[in-house]
């Protein structure tokens, strides 16, 4: 069963990289259209843009279009809804929604998604998945695309709530309509505490899946999941929020199983076959710790087991060898300057005492009896160590 398992999500993954492009148009038209029908029906202001031609035209162009571009195409449309129904209002709400997308834009890189994604799984209750699955796989600063895809939901609410379809025939009434609003979304404590659960379930996920521990990214899952349940009832008990427990509950359970699935296809280890390297050299000691994935150790040992365990083997000490490699290959590099100076140094030794060597034998040559050779030497010898020692000398000393 097990076995059936690995190889159908092998298969599985093997299938995404072959066809990774197309997946991927499929993935963004999905959430084009999404996006496009979600904001029609919350506005629903203006019956032209409901047609379900302008769904599909929209949804090809968030196909092909960058996310940043599909989202700033999504405000154009929120804002002419708004405009059908209130010409101030739509002003507001261009301005409010405009300085989001700034701000959202400066942090948001490959996880510009999660601006829409939140108010669109906020009918499934599915919303909590976005801060888990940016708590495994991206960085604190995740916290600012899921932080605006909080506020943009609520947003749409307080455009709803303010627009009452009566006429605006004074500036009284246009202040009126500006108070409402804005204390509609600044009053909004469940919006604030909401994006401040999220923010807190990016960092504290983020932080574990950084400690090397066994089931690391299992238990950072389901500390996740055990945070935004928590921090929710926290919030309805001290903020005396209206939050429906149950869904909390629910959909959070909902979200902790889907990232698991996600992390199933992603990444899977047997923490049961681990092992741990250890080597030193002269400056410092080595500990590799190698934890294998659990498909490999499964298919490895029905299909082909001998030879996984030895292409296993390999690997391992391959890794081995680069890493030491690695780790003291400065210090390798070094030595050999410093054999190589040794070396130069020895043979000019060995040219200095050759050249004592023939000036001997030229006094030889000329046939000194002992005291003349003596002098001989202690003479040439003198002069050949001041030769050596002028050679020594630096060269600003030789120019003086």
């Amino acid at each position: 069963m097990l076995s059936n398992l690995m190889a159908f999500r092998n298969a599985a993954r093997q299938a995404f990289q072959k066809y990774q492009f197309i997946i991927e148009l499929v993935f963004k038209f999905i959430i084009s259209f999404a996006a496009y029908d979600r904001i029609v029906a919350s506005l629903n202001y203006s019956e032209t843009l409901s047609k379900g031609l302008f769904k599909l035209l929209f949804g090809a162009a968030g196909a092909i279009l960058p996310p940043m571009i599909t989202i700033l195409l999504c405000i154009c449309i929120a804002v002419y809804e708004v405009f059908k129904a209130n010409v101030i209002m739509a002003v507001l709400v261009f301005a409010i929604l405009i300085v989001l997308y700034c701000f959202a834009a400066r942090f948001s890189g490959k996880f510009a998604y999660a601006l829409v994604a939140i108010p669109l799984l906020v009918r499934f209750n599915l919303h909590y998945i976005v801060p888990l699955l940016l708590g495994m796989t991206a960085t604190p600063m995740a916290i600012f695309p899921a932080a605006v895809g909080v506020i943009v939901y609520y947003v749409f609410g307080a455009v709803n709530n303010s627009i009452t379809g009566d006429k605006i025939g004074s500036l009284d009434d246009v202040l009126a309509l500006y108070t409402k609003f804005i204390s509609d979304i600044f009053a909004n404590k469940e919006m604030f505490f909401v994006a401040g659960i999220f923010a807190v379930v990016i960092i504290i996920m983020w932080a574990m899946r950084k400690i090397r521990f066994d089931y690391s990214f299992e238990i950072t899952i389901a500390m996740g999941g055990v945070l935004m349940i928590l921090g929710h009832v926290a919030a309805g008990s001290l903020a005396g929020l209206s939050i429906s427990f149950g869904n909390v509950v629910l959909g959070s359970l909902l979200s902790i199983l889907l990232v698991y699935i996600g992390q199933f296809f992603r990444t899977i280890l047997d923490y049961s076959g681990v092992e741990t390297v250890q080597f030193e050299d002269d400056d410092y000691y080595y500990y590799v710790k190698a934890v294998p994935k659990l498909d490999k150790v499964i298919l490895g040992e029905v299909v082909v087991s001998d030879e996984a365990k030895a292409d296993r083997e390999n690997r391992k000490a391959g890794a081995k060898k680069v890493i030491k490699q690695t780790a003291i290959g400065a210090v390798v590099e070094q030595s050999e300057k410093e054999a190589a100076t040794v070396r130069a140094a020895e043979q000019k030794d060995e040219g200095d005492s050759e050249e004592d060597e023939q000036l001997i034998r030229e006094g030889e040559a000329l046939n000194l009896n002992d005291p003349q050779m003596s002098v001989y030497k202690a003479v040439f010898s003198g002069l050949g160590k001041r030769k050596k020692q002028a050679n020594d000398k630096p060269d600003d000393e030789k120019e003086e």
